[in-house]
């Protein structure tokens, strides 16, 4: 194969994946989202409500569904959100404000090779959850990403979850510096949550890793009493920038 056609082959397999993910979409559609509503059933126990939609994972599922605002996918690319924050922030703000971004590629060869002599993490664009974690000088994780990295370019990100905004994302990679604490774990995770422009729970995560706990606090950093699924509550972890959020 030529080197034109190497580069072309991983995109035309997501092209292919696309538009299956395209009919799939109006298969939901057609059958009314009977798939989501038996899933939401077993795990909420209760049916799903749309309109109106009551609970937050119900208002979550009516807006994933009905809601294909166009300003979600620049929002949920990785590369684009930086350009978001620019615009609405300012000049600058995604370097002040989100990680740095050490590189970003179509394909893995197309990445320096010396990227691995630092702590990195590479990720796909266009997905959630599709990463390798790189320390330095390990050309074993180094060889793990590049595989990783083979699958996630050919894949259509969300489509199980009804995801739209990341269906029709350009597949890309990106380079971080791996950000780890002294005991070798990941970065508190934050999240703010906000209805109608109102700020109302702060989710907590303790270090993003497979057995991440969570826990949901009040805007006073009370605990709230929620029992879920997938919660284990934690001590809310002060961070030095969380007034300025």
């Amino acid at each position: 194969m030529t080197e034109v056609g190497a580069r072309r082959l991983p995109h035309v397999r997501w092209m292919v994946r696309n538009v299956a993910a395209r009919l799939r979409g109006v298969k939901h559609r057609l059958t009314g989202y009977r798939r989501l509503k038996v899933r939401f059933l077993a795990k909420h126990g209760h049916p799903l409500r749309l309109d109106p939609p009551v609970t937050h994972s119900e208002k979550m599922q009516q807006r994933k569904l009905f809601d294909h605002n166009p300003a979600y996918p620049r929002m949920t690319d990785r590369i684009e959100a930086r350009r978001v924050v620019d615009e609405v922030l300012g000049e600058g703000a995604a370097d002040r404000y989100m990680v740095p971004l050490l590189a970003v590629a179509d394909r893995f060869d197309d990445l320096n090779p010396a990227l691995k002599d630092q702590d990195i993490i590479i990720k796909a664009s266009h997905g959630c959850g599709w990463y390798q974690r790189v320390p330095a000088g390990s050309h074993s994780k180094w060889d793990a990403a590049k595989s990783g990295a083979q699958k996630w370019l050919r894949q259509v990100y969300g489509v199980r979850r009804y995801e739209w905004a990341y269906r029709d994302l350009r597949p890309r990679l990106t380079v971080e510096p791996l950000l780890m604490d002294a005991q070798g774990e990941g970065p508190v995770d934050i999240k703010l949550y906000f209805y109608h422009g109102v700020w109302r729970f702060v989710l907590c995560g303790d270090h993003r890793s497979e057995d991440v706990r969570w826990s949901l606090y009040n805007t006073d950093l009370t605990r709230h009493p929620l029992i879920s699924t997938g919660y284990d509550p934690i001590d809310f972890v002060m961070l030095t920038a969380f007034e300025e959020m």
